[in-house]
């Protein structure tokens, strides 16, 4: 079983089932009408400046880095990290890390 929050890729759909991969690259299928298409699940403040990744992982490159008091949409969670909208980009932000971007204790517990 998946958390809700877990984002997920569609790549194909076969009646009323969705090919998907997991942001760590695992494929399988979904019954379409227990998906549903990415909305904001709160907005949260960086708290610390860092980098944001291609995917959920320390070895994923760096795509942008976020200043501290940054406004970021959350939309998704993956194991130990947040699917952000900074802006327009789309990237994977790591909950805890010790030298990279964390979020206040709003954005993580619930945000505002």
């Amino acid at each position: 079983r998946l958390a809700p929050d877990v984002p997920v890729r569609a790549h194909a759909a076969i009646g009323e089932w969705l090919r998907v991969e997991l942001p760590d690259g695992r494929r399988g299928f979904l019954v379409a009408r227990s998906t549903e298409s990415a909305r904001p699940l709160r907005t949260a403040v960086v708290a610390a400046a860092g980098p944001i990744r291609d995917r959920p992982a320390e070895a994923g490159v760096e795509v942008s880095r976020l200043e501290r008091g940054a406004e970021v949409e959350v939309l998704g969670r993956f194991r130990d990290h947040l699917y952000v909208r900074a802006g327009t980009r789309l990237a994977w932000l790591p909950i805890t890390a010790p030298n990279g971007p964390r979020l206040d204790n709003r954005g993580i517990f619930g945000g505002r």
